[in-house]
């Protein structure tokens, strides 16, 4: 399996006054073109996506703007190991909305490895990992 990982994005960093959409807007463009190339089965979004718990409305909209664009370049299945349990719940609505969005309109798989209750719940489960016991996990596909 050829997964893409990526962690500690963090949209909507302001350093010293500077705003870093522009950073950003780059480093996502590389990231799709990286899907695009490389063609991995699966792409991994770990932690950190947004630099605070309110992101400013360019910062969610380049995060909506480019999954929808990372997820119609290639990969099937998107893992995201959210982070996203410190956004208020306005904007983990927005998340919530985005990533729907993935299954339905580009009808990509979505999983959800986190703990916050409304993602679980309003995301059914794609992919589920089942603890075995001494550190492994089984992998399952329910549909």
């Amino acid at each position: 399996m050829k997964l893409i990982h990526t962690s500690d994005w963090h949209l909507g960093h302001i350093l010293y006054n500077l705003d870093r959409n522009a950073e950003h807007e780059a480093f996502l463009k590389q990231l799709c073109e990286l899907v695009q190339t490389e063609k991995p089965d699966a792409l991994l979004v770990s932690g950190d996506i947004f630099d605070s718990a309110q992101p400013s409305i360019p910062a969610q909209r380049l995060y909506n703007r480019m999954m929808i664009e990372i997820a119609r370049t290639n990969p099937d299945t998107i893992f995201i190991d959210e982070g996203f349990g410190t956004l208020s719940p306005k904007c983990l609505e927005g998340v919530y909305e985005t990533l729907a969005s993935l299954k339905q309109v580009v009808g990509k798989k979505v999983g959800i490895i986190g703990h916050v209750e409304y993602l679980k719940e309003n995301i059914h489960p794609q992919i589920l990992v089942e603890p075995i016991g001494n550190g492994l996990s089984i992998i399952q596909d329910p549909s």
